[in-house]
């Protein structure tokens, strides 16, 4: 105050009715000759806007908190001016120092992703822009510094838009699901195996829902059945394409055995393919939603050789018996 310097301060002060408030006082120093002469200024009740400031200061805590505790990293674009906004969590998350990130934001981002998955963002980014959509979604795999490979979910939302529909700002979260993306290898390499097993041993799988009574195949039943469609076929139409008419009914009796709880299934019936008549063996069980059969999932067998074989032999057996049966008739002919 001495040198002539304004000042603009925020104040507690006790009313005359004893209430603690919060005030703005700014002036300035009136100088004469040059010393100071007085004093010109006001007071401002700011204390309702305090407060807001405060309670929002409070819930922005809050729910940095809450991102920390989840791991979430967030991001802002503004996008007229260029300007990227990062928290530390995002920076963690992709593995970028706060310095090398200021230095160039879009660069230091680039550089921890493959060159396909930058187009996928920019294609996301190109429908934002064309208002398409509000929302877009992409799972990136960032290389981090140690070699390793994080995947983080990016979820982006245009939460600002100018007159004329163009975004002008965007807000949006990474999120670490790198043990999800492993899981999800895991279980297609876990499935791999069990196809290339089930292959070896000549078994297919099936799945019927029937609620919607659906029939799905996986590629050795497809093989097996002599099928071609890949997706879910009507059960009933389905079986009707491959199944004598007679095996047919017998089938879908079993079926809706099992449909109603009362059964589970086993059969060995011909089947009619392309190539000619082979026979498969069916077995299945219910697949349960408490005491209610919602589905059937189960194997089918190609086992055309062990009927071929199982009737070779009642041929022989019966051939057999038919020659005994010719020579004891012989002999007792010979004895008279």
């Amino acid at each position: 105050l001495k040198n002539g310097e304004p000042w603009d301060l925020e104040l507690d002060i006790i009313t005359a009715k004893g209430r603690r408030i919060t005030v703005r006082s700014n002036g300035r120093i009136e100088m004469r000759d040059g010393t100071p002469w007085r004093l010109l200024g006001a007071f401002q009740d700011i204390d309702a806007s305090v407060r807001v400031r405060e309670h929002l200061r409070r819930k922005r805590e809050q729910l940095d908190q809450i991102l920390k505790a989840t791991g979430v990293g967030c991001w802002t674009w503004s996008v007229p001016d260029h300007r990227f906004e990062v928290d530390n969590q995002w920076l963690a998350l992709c593995g970028i120092t706060r310095t090398d990130f200021e230095a160039d934001p879009v660069a230091s981002w680039k550089r921890s992703l493959p060159r396909s998955v930058i187009l996928e963002v920019e294609r996301a980014h190109a429908r934002l822009f064309a208002g398409e959509s509000d929302f877009a979604e992409t799972e990136l795999p960032i290389s981090l510094p140690d070699g390793s490979v994080r995947w983080v979910l990016n979820r982006e939302s245009v939460v600002e838009r100018a007159a004329d529909g163009q975004p002008l700002r965007l807000i949006g979260t990474y999120h670490d699901i790198t043990a999800r993306k492993h899981l999800e290898e895991l279980t297609v390499a876990h499935t791999m195996q069990l196809e290339n097993m089930a292959r070896i041993a000549g078994v297919g799988g099936f799945e019927i829902d029937f609620a919607a009574l659906t029939l799905r195949l996986n590629a050795q039943a497809r093989d097996i059945l002599g099928a071609v469609d890949t997706g879910p076929q009507d059960v009933y139409r389905a079986l009707g394409r491959r199944f004598p008419p007679e095996i047919d009914g017998a089938l879908r009796s079993a079926i809706e055995g099992v449909m109603f709880g009362r059964d589970e299934l086993d059969l060995e019936v011909p089947i009619v393919r392309s190539d000619g008549l082979r026979w498969i063996r069916v077995i299945g069980r219910p697949v349960m939603d408490g005491a209610e059969a919602v589905g059937l999932t189960g194997a089918v067998m190609d086992v055309t050789d062990k009927v071929e074989q199982a009737a070779a032999l009642t041929a022989a057996a019966a051939a057999a018996d038919a020659a005994n049966a010719a020579k004891s008739d012989f002999l007792a002919n010979m004895s008279h």
